[in-house]
């Protein structure tokens, strides 16, 4: 029996120093479980909900997975971000 492995991640955005809205196609369950990923520089630091950035959820998650992260700061310019569940280790 084959077990398939869905990656949950969404693509990496670049920073232009006025974006704040990134969204995000995966389902979860709650806004908790989705972690950004963000590298300035070389540097990575995680933000989470509460935590550097707001995330709202679709309201039907089976229909239309996904939703919005709102970063509470612009992304740098020049640094890159990814969005995955809180539970998936960035690689």
């Amino acid at each position: 029996m084959t077990i398939e492995r869905e990656s949950r991640r969404s693509d990496v955005y670049l920073g232009d120093g006025s974006s704040t809205a990134l969204p995000f196609g995966f389902k979860v369950f709650l806004p908790t479980e989705i972690a950004v990923v963000l590298n300035e520089n070389g540097t990575e630091r995680v933000l989470s909900h509460g935590q550097g950035c707001t995330v709202s959820l679709n309201a039907e998650q089976d229909v239309q997975p996904g939703g919005t992260v709102q970063l509470d700061a612009p992304l740098p310019v020049g640094s890159k971000t990814k969005r995955l569940p809180e539970n998936q280790k960035a690689t």
